[in-house]
C-alpha cells in the first residue's frame, strides 16, 4: 500500500521499520528470559536495546531504518490535515 500511495523507497523503509520492531520485540523477550549463560549474546542484545536512537551515536538499528526517507515523504502529507 505504501508503494501505491508514495513510492518504493517508502515501502522498503517501512518494511525495514517493521522488521526492526520485530527485532526489538524478540530482543526484549530474550533479555527477559536471559539467565546470563551466553554473555556475548546478552551484551549484544543489551547494546542494541540501550543505544539511544535520538543521538548521533550510530547503532545497527538506526543504520538499517531509513528514517529520513520516511520523514521526508510522510511528514509533509501528515501536516496537510488540520
Amino acid at each position: 500500500m505504501a508503494r501505491a500511495l508514495f513510492n518504493d523507497g517508502v515501502e522498503k523503509a517501512l518494511d525495514t521499520l517493521n522488521r526492526q520492531f520485530h527485532f526489538v520485540s524478540v530482543a526484549v523477550d530474550s533479555s527477559l528470559d536471559d539467565n546470563g549463560s551466553d554473555q556475548d549474546f546478552s551484551r549484544e542484545v543489551w547494546s542494541e536495546l540501550s543505544s539511544a536512537s535520538g543521538t548521533k551515536m550510530p547503532n545497527k538499528m538506526n543504520e538499517a531504518i531509513a528514517t529520513q526517507v520516511i520523514e521526508d515523504t510522510l511528514v509533509p502529507v501528515l501536516r496537510l490535515e488540520k
